[in-house]
């Protein structure tokens, strides 16, 4: 089992699943390599994958009963930028003493917390209009029975306010956070 997040939006992006335009990725205005991206990853125009730390993919076949507002639902990993993994992996390495080792770590998370946000923000300022909202459920997932039912606390938060409070997007699973943008 695996914890998975999903998002939803009140629009359809002006993106596309590599799967389906491989071969052909010109015709649909990707002009950068798509070498070594997922098959199920949603391509966009104007942006590389490199550019950005939000990653949507297809959802396949889950189904959401009484989850989500917004009808288009689509997978959400948020990676962590290279520097940051690098870093992580500096301090497990190091050679100091736990308590050390242990501050370091909580400190390096939040900063890696900060810009996973920071760059979520972004990606949602960039497809969503004023007053318009997404959702993001967390979901424990076998990858096989992917029908969820309704999530099991909800809280809703401004997209403005999440910058300022980004542990809210630390989700518990079953858990769904609806952002609105309000400015």
């Amino acid at each position: 089992m695996s914890r998975m997040r999903y998002i939803s939006f009140p629009k359809a992006f002006n993106a596309f699943l590599l799967s389906n335009i491989e071969g052909r990725e010109k015709d649909y205005g990707i002009s950068y390599s798509t070498n070594g991206y997922r098959h199920d990853m949603y391509l966009f125009p104007d942006v590389s994958p490199e550019e950005s730390n939000v990653i949507i993919v297809d959802k396949k076949d889950a189904t959401f009963n009484n989850c989500f507002l917004n009808k288009f639902v689509y997978g959400l990993y948020l990676d962590v930028p290279p520097d940051l993994n690098r870093k992580r992996a500096e301090i497990a390495r190091c050679y100091v003493n736990d308590e050390v080792r242990h501050r370091e770590q909580e400190r390096l998370h939040d900063i890696i917390n900060l810009s996973v946000v920071h760059s979520l923000c972004g990606f949602i300022r960039k497809h969503i209009k004023r007053d318009e909202f997404v959702e993001v459920y967390a979901v424990w997932t076998d990858h096989e029975n992917c029908i969820y039912d309704s999530p099991m606390d909800e809280m809703t938060i401004s997209l403005d306010n999440l910058l300022r409070q980004p542990k809210a997007l630390c989700l518990k699973t079953w858990n769904k956070l609806t952002i609105v943008k309000d400015s």
